[in-house]
């Protein structure tokens, strides 16, 4: 008989954080990334991030419970924005 092992959320986040290429491995030790707050920009580390929300498979981090429900409110405003400053940020 198989028995999976029950991963804590946290485990979930640093793992997908790793695979969303947010989180390195440097001498064997994760290192994170600073990920951005899409509602209010602020600069945090996914593994303190006080909120997270996944929406459609992607996940995102919340510097504050309020941010996240403004997130979940209208996730497209957001996401547009998000998208727009990606765009203007390139060459």
């Amino acid at each position: 008989m198989h028995t999976k092992r029950a991963t804590s959320g946290l485990e979930h986040v640093l793992r997908q954080a790793q695979t969303q290429g947010v989180c390195r491995r440097w001498q064997g030790d994760l290192v994170p990334y600073l990920v951005r707050d899409v509602v209010c920009g602020m600069q945090l580390e996914p593994e303190t991030a006080p909120a997270v929300r996944i929406h459609k498979g992607e996940t995102y981090y919340f510097c504050s419970g309020s941010c996240a429900k403004e997130f979940e409110a209208d996730p497209y405003r957001f996401l547009l924005d998000e998208e727009k400053n990606s765009t203007s940020d390139a060459p």
